[in-house]
């Protein structure tokens, strides 16, 4: 709580650039500050889950150092050549097929095994880190934490479907939002993985008998699936903390006019690859020198966007502290004043 205003944090996607918020949750800690409830979308919400279940900041920016450092140490980004191979027969690639049905055959596969959507990345690393890192029982109990999710209809749709949105041409289909504390026990990791499961590149999951996957899909044009500041709306946060994990994020604070934005956007180019395929690289590039440097940026720009702005606020309540401390010494003189003229008539009367 910030005062009488009920704090929210919302973590965006960006995949392996979710680093940046492991020094963005440092910056709060190191601010003095506190959230009553959080958001996510994609790895925003894995984040986002190792938060919630700690008892405050600094003990959830222990607990995110260790994972990122230990992921960045990882081959996150580990092929899963039975999918890949399954992804080339869906998508009508005929082109040496007796080879592809010779690989299949090689790993135990036969065409008919494709009736399940799978991603051609294998997700171990990130179950692996939510094994270690989540402590579900204090998740239970811990602030209240919504993801993103985007209800699939098969990764190629998915992606054909967000074309238009990515021209400005419409909107798209909505994001979903999970209470994760609302779900069954089992399914609660699996909707923290199906925030974060990229069409194509990881497998989409079952929440409740629907499959979902990556919830920044939702709302491309106005980033409303990756930037989900809805559910805390909804929760009576009256202040949000945004964290931002592009350059230029199209989310825009003017479509919520009611409630009070803090948004930690990067002040120095996000990026550490160039080219045609450098975002992909970026969301995908693991190193740990990618990692430590996102998370010193994001700790310094914590506190170069955050900390001016929290330090208006404490003023402000200060200010408002010291008013009622001013309000409550004025009533109680006059209450006193009351009782001394009370005596002074009594006085009078006996005399």
């Amino acid at each position: 709580m910030l005062g009488d205003l009920k704090v929210g944090l919302t973590l965006s996607g960006g995949g392996a650039k979710g680093a940046y918020q492991v020094g963005v949750i440092k910056g709060l800690a190191k601010l003095g500050m506190q959230v009553d409830a959080i958001s996510g979308a994609s790895i925003g919400s894995l984040n986002g889950g190792v938060v919630a279940s700690a008892s405050n900041l600094n003990e959830a920016y222990v607990h995110l150092d260790k994972l990122w450092t230990e992921l960045s140490n990882l081959q996150v980004i580990q092929a899963n050549p039975s999918s890949f191979l399954l992804f080339l027969q869906k998508s009508g690639l005929k082109f040496n097929g007796a080879l592809i049905r010779k690989a299949m055959a090689n790993i135990g596969l036969e065409p008919s095994h494709f009736i399940e959507e799978r991603g051609v990345l294998k997700e171990d690393p990130l179950r692996l880190m939510l094994d270690k890192f989540l402590d579900q029982e204090a998740l239970n109990s811990g602030t209240p934490l919504y993801v993103s999710v985007y209800e699939s209809e098969g990764f190629l749709h998915d992606i054909v479907s967000a074309i238009p949105s990515l021209l400005h041409l419409s909107n798209g289909k909505d994001s979903e939002f999970f209470h994760i504390q609302s779900l069954p026990v089992d399914e609660q990791k699996e909707a923290l993985l199906a925030s974060a499961a990229i069409p194509f590149l990881f497998e989409p999951k079952k929440i409740g008998g629907k499959i979902y996957s990556d919830g920044g899909l939702g709302g491309w044009k106005n980033s409303q699936g990756n930037t989900p500041v809805t559910p805390l709306i909804n929760n009576g946060c009256d202040v949000i903390i945004v964290s931002h994990l592009e350059d230029g994020s199209l989310w825009d604070r003017n479509q919520f006019p009611n409630t009070t934005f803090i948004e930690v956007r990067p002040q120095a180019n996000i990026s550490r690859n160039t080219g045609l395929l450098g975002g992909a690289k970026d969301i995908l590039g693991f190193e740990p020198s990618n990692v430590q440097s996102w998370i010193n940026q994001g700790y310094q720009d914590t506190l170069h966007c955050v900390g001016r702005v929290y330090k208006a606020l404490s003023s402000r309540k200060k200010l408002s502290d010291s008013k009622t401390v001013l309000l409550d010494s004025f009533k109680k003189n006059m209450d006193a004043d009351e009782h001394l003229a009370d005596a002074m008539a009594l006085i009078k009367l006996d005399s």
